[in-house]
């Protein structure tokens, strides 16, 4: 990773706002005798945010545009305004984000962030701003300040950050909704769009691996208030804000139902990935972004908590009191889980058309009786869903109530969005028919339904292949513990070279195998399954990652147990390898201590700085953190290595060694850091 220099000149766009005279008596505390002359605010918008307020052409190394109070409510609700009517000064700015193509985060701070901080810190009377940012705007902050020595920035707040990414087969039904017209570029996603591809759990793994807060103090604050328009989200990001669940947007990894690339399964619902520095943790019923809100509360003013929290946080940091943690952390966690967490869900294959004023589509979707929403999004005119029932019965949304009770019907027009969420609808196959209204010019709509179903498609494939190099991936089709037969499964991968798809081969009840080439190109790539049968359909996008040459693990791995104090206990789990480094770098490792079934019990993380040749490597585990755990060995310890420079992943050992046969007792006991969701301040 390069390291940023302040005040360099960078191309591109992000968004900034100048803090003014703090003249809000409820914001500056008591300990604050005099309000400070002028205080720098940057805020820095998310995934597609902001795209009315950036002129065309304009790059992001120009100066940040002045900004009122309405023009800061759009994506940050009031808490823009709130600062202006403070007697801030609010200046925006915008990274390159659009549909089809955003930036990677480290690029974005590097070529957006940098230069408009750089524009605006001089004019902050102690030379160090204020960031808030929304959505992904908070990981581009991140990568800004964990990548900056001495960043002149004097704290982070971000609002619905996926700290630790979203679930990817999620994230690509997202985007399809909320961006119709680009199924055709789902398999190319990461090539076209980089930083959305990087916004799926596994990728932001791997910036968590590099990336780790430093001395500025963070407030993450993540929401629970997540309508039902996609209501699948609530099933693989627990609880959330409609897009981002509430967990990764406080830095913790949900365990979803099933494995995480490169680490495993979790071993407990909440792991801390994002720790270290200074960061509070809060959640506030809100919802992700503006469209969203109906029947929630915003990210500030509508939650007394929040904006308690966020006032004491702006007032404590000036002042250098630390009261306002208090309130913060008493709202670290909402009240009570999801009951639904955790169950299963599936989605139908994507169908993808356009239509014009007055033009109808039909679509066949196979539903199998289990609880499930259909959904459609559209980016033109007025649509029309109507549903045709496998035994004729047209379902609309005058009559959903009376035909299917307990199901709801729901329209965003302005946004063109449409939901069927159906309660126990009679299996079979169902027909989806959209139609384009007189307002419809040229409409291009994605269809596709998810289900809270027992039958499950499952994918197992490396979590990184080397260059060319064949691989096997392995359908499964599991009906509640049951392997499933399909009469069609196949998969397809886009390579710089073309599409390759294959035909996967039945090896066993429920079980399809086939074998693709690793693309001739370094990074990550989205591979899609398809499965079919006489009464059902499913779908499954995940990311493959290639890795890039220049790095091998050389000679045997060795352990060591160290018992400092001598009483029969062990302080720590050391693992020493080597490694033959093609060029001098910094280098990241991630390693992950795995039981005997490959949950992933802690992770820990270091940097090592590496010449050209040979060189050693140790990874720790805290003795005490092992205790905690109550799970014996053996164990196994997995390790992915990235470089520092430019993110790209070098190794990806699994497993870095093997059959550990300790018990949890023979570590010395001590109290967890990592895998217990306790809010707290972590410094």
């Amino acid at each position: 990773m390069k390291r940023i220099t302040v005040g360099s000149l960078f191309g591109l766009a992000t968004v900034v706002l100048l803090i003014g005279t703090l003249a809000s008596p409820a914001l500056v505390s008591n300990a604050l005798a005099t309000p400070p002359a002028k205080e720098v605010a940057i805020l820095v918008h998310g995934w597609q945010g902001w795209n009315l307020l950036n002129p065309s052409g304009r790059s992001c190394g120009e100066s940040p545009i002045r900004a009122d109070r309405n023009l800061a409510q759009q994506e940050f609700a009031d808490i823009g305004a709130y600062l202006v009517d403070a007697g801030y000064e609010v200046y925006l700015a915008s990274w390159e984000t659009r549909p089809g193509y955003t930036m990677r985060a480290e690029e974005a701070a590097a070529k957006c962030l940098a230069p408009q901080i750089a524009a605006v810190a001089g004019g902050d009377r102690d030379g160090k701003v204020l960031l808030v940012a929304h959505s992904m705007g908070g990981v581009v902050s991140r990568a800004y300040i964990e990548d900056t020595q001495n960043p002149p920035v004097e704290a982070l707040i971000t609002l619905g950050t996926p700290h630790v990414g979203v679930n990817f087969a999620s994230l690509i039904k997202v985007i399809l909704l909320l961006n119709p017209g680009t199924r055709l570029l789902v398999e190319q996603l990461c090539a076209s769009d980089p930083g959305l591809c990087q916004l799926g759990s596994d990728q932001m793994l791997l910036f968590n691996t590099v990336y780790h807060p430093t001395g500025v103090p963070y407030l993450f604050v993540g929401g629970y208030g997540g309508p039902v328009y996609m209501a699948f989200l609530n099933f693989t990001e627990g609880r959330n804000d409609g897009i981002v669940g509430y967990r990764s947007g406080v830095g913790y990894l949900y365990n979803p139902v099933s494995d995480i690339p490169f680490i495993g399964r979790p071993l407990r619902n909440d792991t801390l990935i994002v720790s270290g520095g200074d960061i509070t943790r809060r959640f506030t019923n809100a919802a992700h972004v503006s469209f969203f809100e109906t029947g929630t509360k915003r990210w500030f003013f509508a939650d007394p908590a929040t904006k308690s929290c966020v006032e004491g946080f702006v007032a404590g940091i000036e002042s250098g009191t630390t009261a306002y943690r208090n309130t913060c952390l008493s709202h670290s966690r909402p009240p009570s889980l999801l009951a639904a967490e955790q169950s299963p869900v599936s989605f139908t294959p994507v169908v993808a058309t356009t239509l014009a004023a007055g033009e109808t589509f039909t679509a066949p979707i196979v539903l199998d009786g289990n609880a499930g929403e259909i959904l459609l999004g559209w980016n033109d005119g007025d649509l029309a869903l109507t549903l045709i029932a496998p035994d004729g019965r047209a379902i609309t949304p005058a009559n959903l109530a009376q035909e299917l009770p307990g199901s709801v019907y729901l329209i965003d027009p302005v946004n063109g969005l449409i939901t069927y969420r159906l309660t126990n609808p009679p299996a079979g196959e169902w027909t989806a028919v959209v139609t384009a209204g007189p307002a419809t010019t040229t409409a291009e709509v994605t269809l596709v339904a998810a289900m809270q179903s027992p039958l499950q498609l499952f994918l197992d494939l490396p979590s990184s292949v080397a260059i060319g190099e064949p691989f096997t991936l392995t359908a499964r089709l599991v009906q509640a513990a049951t392997l499933a037969e399909a009469t069609a499964v196949s998969a397809s991968l886009l390579t710089p070279q073309g599409v390759q798809t294959v035909d996967l081969v039945r090896m066993a009840a429920g079980e399809y195998r086939g074998q693709l080439i690793a693309p001739a190109a370094a990074g990550p790539y989205v591979i899609s399954v398809s499965a079919s049968g006489a009464t059902f359909s499913r779908q499954l996008e995940a990311l493959l990652t290639v890795r890039t040459p220049g790095l091998e693990r050389h000679g045997s791995t060795a352990t060591n147990t160290p018992d400092w104090d001598r009483n029969g206990k062990y302080e720590r789990l050391q693992i020493h390898a080597t490694y033959q480094v093609a060029a001098a770098d910094q280098y990241a490792v991630m390693a992950t201590l795995q039981d005997a079934d490959g949950r992933a019990m802690m992770i820990t993380r270091t940097t090592v700085e590496w010449a050209a040749g040979a060189n050693p490597l140790l990874v720790e585990f805290n003795g005490g953190e092992i205790a905690s755990t109550g799970v014996n060995g053996p164990y196994r310890v997995v390790t992915q290595i990235v470089r520092v420079s430019d993110g790209a992943l070098m190794a990806d050992e699994q497993p870095l060694i093997d059959g550990l046969d300790y018990l949890a007792s023979d570590f010395e006991t001590g109290p967890s850091s990592l895998q217990v969701f306790i809010p707290m301040l972590q410094r």
